[in-house]
């Protein structure tokens, strides 16, 4: 959508270094839609930056639906710190998968 594409566009022209709290603010606008999520995670804004632990709860949560089930199978392995939202997250993006 154009909104989303200004969006991009301001994140591309930020003067300052883009940090988590940023990061995980643009991550979190996008929170329906994981692959617009992605798109902001893979910014080179972002490049330097290593995810949170609730930058990969709020990709899990995106991927809940549709057939974001394998991005969020990837995010729950690159995650080492796990809690009890990110196996919840998890399973609940798991258990929407269209595995036929």
């Amino acid at each position: 959508s154009e909104q989303w594409n200004q969006l991009l566009q301001l994140l591309d022209e930020l003067p300052i270094a883009a940090d988590l709290i940023t990061m995980n603010t643009m991550a979190s606008g996008s929170y329906s839609h994981w692959i617009r999520q992605l798109q902001v995670l893979s910014s080179y804004k972002f490049s330097s930056l290593e995810p949170d632990i609730l930058t990969t709860n709020l990709q899990l949560s995106a991927a809940h639906g549709g057939n974001g089930w394998h991005h969020a199978l990837q995010c729950f392995l690159a995650q080492r710190d796990r809690n009890i939202i990110t196996y919840n997250a998890s399973l609940k993006a798991l258990g929407s998968a269209s595995w036929l």
